[in-house]
């Protein structure tokens, strides 16, 4: 169905808002109350399981509803063949239920597999058992999982406050807002990963727990702000081939699943089409809600090219000196919000920083390998309480250059710190 036709049913739902990512809402460990298995006899294992993982988010949820609609939609096509799709939803803070998808006689038809009570989504092991009952439910040959929530990168819960600044025992700065509960002047808000306040978890916690199960995804798609950051990457590497994600902001209403979901199951339910999910993302975003809304950002991170990446940067600030900003070249942001600014591109920043031609000549080729062009693709502008100009995108973000407390007294402790000083 073309955009156009979408757009009015879409509109009373849809409104905008934004993603981002550091802090993440993870539903774990809790109390589990089985239900009996599907009648039917799916194939075991699938040749992939796909995860749609949407912890709690407060004032998402009625996106959240409106995603799983749509994902139904693309059920009903027979997308899936032989291959899985599960959907974990919260419908609370404290309580949840895993769902399969599957197609019968041209309908979409669901079964609960589980349903959970007292989740709390911040500890390490509540996170692994409840992904180890998502394995134990799909088993498959390969895994792909999506993740619809608020988000912030790599910055620590809990809250909007430093955790080193916690830690320090020092004068915080003046408490802030999280972008997603600003409301712009027209009315829209932001999409952010995990809900906020005190139940997030962080990417580094996210990651230990995905470890601890075995468990490696083909890919992770984002449907939250700020996901594409060269520090959430890299503490996501050892746990993903791909990251789905955008280095800005996401409108509320996320991705068009009934658009996207057959590019993740393609050849037959069997693979994914990392283009194609670009290309949908950015087609559907040119003519939402034109002219005011038509927002979007989109790229691919390859995981395997991030430990060359941080030793290529490693050699740029070995050569280079401290990073001085250029007031009459500022650099290209993500965020209007944050004040000082939190997220900026990555490219852009590099460029900025290195005078040096044969190391920069290394880091764009690098930078090709690590965020494919072709996977690089963004409207004209970006939303962030307004819209905003992209003047240059390398398609993920860092906040190396970033003078906010929040990230100056954290920083340093990230692991992709660690590995570029």
């Amino acid at each position: 169905m073309a955009v156009q036709q979408l757009k009015a049913a879409y509109l009373q739902i849809a409104r905008l808002a934004l993603v981002a990512g550091t802090v993440l809402l993870l539903a774990a460990g809790c109390r589990k109350s089985d239900v009996p298995a599907p009648k039917r006899e799916p194939v075991n294992p699938a040749p992939q399981t796909v995860i749609m993982y949407l912890p709690w988010s407060g004032n998402l949820y009625s996106y959240f509803l409106k995603n799983i609609e749509d994902a139904r939609t693309a059920v009903a096509r027979n997308i899936l063949h032989d291959s899985r799709l599960l959907v974990f939803l919260q419908t609370s803070a404290t309580e949840g239920s895993l769902r399969e998808f599957y197609c019968e006689d041209g309908t979409c038809r669901e079964e609960t597999l589980h349903t959970y009570e007292d989740l709390d989504v911040t500890q390490a092991a509540e996170i692994e058992q409840l992904f180890k009952d998502f394995t134990e439910a799909a088993p498959a040959e390969r895994y792909g999982m999506v993740i619809g929530s608020h988000g912030m990168a790599w910055i620590p819960a809990p809250g909007s406050a430093s955790a080193a600044l916690l830690r320090s025992g020092k004068d915080l700065p003046a408490p802030e807002k999280w972008h997603w509960e600003y409301v712009s002047p027209d009315g829209q808000f932001t999409r952010w990963f995990g809900d906020g306040s005190t139940r997030c978890t962080n990417t580094t916690t996210f990651a230990e727990a995905i470890a601890a199960t075995g468990l490696h995804f083909d890919y992770i798609l984002f449907d939250d702000c700020f996901m594409s950051s060269i520090e959430a990457a890299y503490d996501l590497r050892h746990i993903t081939d791909y990251l789905i994600a955008s280095p800005c902001e996401v409108m509320a209403y996320g991705y068009p699943y009934d658009l996207i979901l057959p590019y993740l199951f393609a050849e037959n339910g069997t693979g994914y089409d990392l283009e194609g999910i670009c290309r949908c993302f950015y087609e559907f975003y040119e003519e939402y809600e034109a002219p005011d809304y038509n927002c979007g950002a989109i790229a691919v991170t390859v995981c395997k090219e991030l430990e060359e990446m941080a030793a290529v940067i490693k050699r740029i600030n070995e050569a280079s000196p401290a990073y001085v900003a250029d007031p009459e070249r500022p650099l290209q942001q993500y965020e209007y919000l944050y004040h000082p600014t939190r997220f900026y591109d990555f490219g852009d920043y590099v460029h900025q920083l290195c005078d040096d031609a044969a190391l920069l000549a290394e880091f764009d080729a690098q930078l090709a390998r690590t965020v494919p062009e072709q996977y690089r693709l963004h409207t004209e502008y970006f939303y962030s309480n307004g819209k905003r100009l992209i003047e240059t995108y390398s398609g993920i973000s860092t906040s190396a250059p970033s003078t906010s407390p929040y990230v100056t007294d954290d920083i340093g402790q990230t692991a992709w710190h660690r590995a570029t000083h």
